[in-house]
């Protein structure tokens, strides 16, 4: 009971983190977007006191915002001439959400691929998946194993998709991509329930990694 409480708060916190994180970025890169050269300085603070997620902060001829949710990671800084209107506008970005967690999915999405993979050759890591019930898996589960590697190999592209190749159109990548995640939470739901501690041991962080990293790249891509 411990786990399964501990493991949906983890997913519920990461869920709500995401969010933020993602809402602050869009929002911050937007205004800065807005702010242009020879614009006032009330107007530059009228746009920003439209934002709900950013705190900004005026120290000479330097506007500076940027957000908490995001661990400040972007921001925007504007440099004032006679601290009246904009001379120039500079937009930075030290860490990218989405980009990091379509990296870190794929490489998880890649290995967990790699594990059905053996699965489906018969090697004895049985426990650690499919209830963890067969060291060697019997013939039915070797076939879901391997469908369940052509299926990972899918999720993979969709994610590369999102930023990185062009196999499959940005736009449904990105449904895909989503899909994934609700099978990632349903895979969380069920390793939670497996009786096997082999299973539970490896396969529930490996779900909650893939679900966060799908989830977060799904998310970002709307």
């Amino acid at each position: 009971m411990k786990t399964n409480i501990v493991t949906l708060l983890v997913v519920l916190v990461g869920i709500a983190s995401s969010i933020f994180w993602i809402e602050a970025e869009k929002e911050i890169e937007i205004l800065c977007g807005m702010i242009q050269p020879g614009q006032s300085i009330e107007k530059v603070n009228g746009l920003l006191e439209t934002g709900e997620h950013l705190e900004y902060k005026l120290e000479g001829r330097k506007l500076l915002f940027h957000s908490i949710k995001n661990l400040y990671s972007i921001s925007c800084s504007v440099d004032l001439q006679n601290t009246t209107e904009v001379a120039t506008v500079r937009f930075s970005e030290r860490i990218d959400l989405k980009i990091l967690t379509i990296l870190i999915g794929s490489i998880c999405t890649f290995l967990l691929m790699i594990f059905q993979i053996a699965l489906a050759s018969g090697r004895p890591l049985g426990e650690y998946a499919w209830g963890g019930f067969n060291k060697e898996l019997p013939d039915s589960l070797r076939k879901a194993s391997a469908v369940s590697a052509i299926i990972l190999l899918i999720g993979i592209l969709s994610l590369l998709s999102l930023n990185y190749i062009s196999i499959i159109p940005e736009g449904l990548s990105g449904y895909i991509v989503a899909g994934f995640a609700l099978m990632f939470m349903f895979s969380i739901l069920g390793n939670l329930a497996s009786i096997s501690k082999k299973e539970k041991m490896v396969m529930i962080p490996a779900s909650v990694v893939l679900f966060l990293c799908y989830f977060t790249a799904a998310y970002s891509s709307f």
